[in-house]
């Protein structure tokens, strides 16, 4: 059976089902070495950029970049400080993509993560029996089938709202493609179902990746190469903690599992 990381003592690790809403001190301590790692990993993109092409990033792209790379790095150990860096994140990412005419993704940020960030917050550490914390759990063939088609159904849906809103654009049903299976999987993430991290790997992560290279979003283009990685290392780590939570551990504790 996969084991808790032997190096957090049981006085690091969390005792409690009920999470507090700013997370447990080894939270707070994973989030901070997070926002610092993505810091310095957006700093160093930032002086490579102005050294090449002679033009960084702007300032909404740097807060962006770091806050949405922090959380999706925190996500993978489900840990609930996610939420408020996921908030700051989608407002800055939202105002830059309307900047650049990516309207479905602005309408995403804004409109869709700002509020579903917020319930998520709740859900995670109350959603659980006797409000405790949620688990994480795997869906049955039924409702995968139902999130394949929704996101389907949701492209061509969304493709004409934007267009109806702001007019027709060469991306205007790739772009909303992402934002269907963004949709969905953000909602699976929020209900702490696996299979979020499939939809995040293939139609967000890879298909965001080459839109955003066309539309000359250099940063979050590379930025989204690094949350292939991420969302790899998240379906393996949420397996493990579904696994370790079959076998009889609390959901706070099989969250750190190795």
């Amino acid at each position: 059976m996969t084991q808790i990381d032997e190096r957090l003592t049981a006085e690091q690790l969390p005792v409690v089902e009920r999470t507090p809403v700013w997370g447990t001190a080894l939270d707070r301590r994973h989030a901070l070495a997070a926002v610092v790692a993505a810091a310095a990993i957006t700093a160093l993109y930032s002086v490579l950029s102005r050294w090449v092409s002679g033009a960084g990033p702007t300032t909404l792209e740097v807060v962006g970049t770091v806050t949405s790379l922090s959380c999706v790095w925190i996500t993978r150990r489900q840990n609930v400080l996610c939420m408020p860096l996921g908030l700051v994140s989608v407002v800055a990412m939202g105002a830059f993509f309307f900047e650049i005419d990516l309207v479905g993704q602005g309408w995403l940020h804004l409109g869709y993560y700002v509020p579903i960030q917020v319930a998520g917050w709740w859900f995670w550490i109350r959603g659980g029996e006797g409000r405790t914390d949620r688990p994480v759990a795997w869906m049955g063939w039924p409702g995968r089938i139902a999130v394949a088609v929704a996101v389907v159904a949701g492209t061509f849906a969304l493709a004409g709202l934007f267009e109806r809103l702001h007019g027709p654009s060469d991306t205007l049903l790739w772009d909303s493609s992402i934002v269907a299976a963004s949709v969905a999987a953000q909602a699976l993430l929020t209900l702490k179902r696996v299979e979020a991290w499939w939809l995040w790997l293939v139609p967000v992560n890879v298909s965001a990746v080459a839109l955003y290279v066309v539309s000359g979003a250099h940063l979050f283009a590379a930025l989204y190469c690094l949350y292939l990685v991420i969302a790899s290392l998240g379906l393996r780590d949420w397996g493990r903690a579904h696994r370790l939570q079959r076998a009889g551990a609390a959901a706070a504790e099989a969250r750190w599992a190795r």
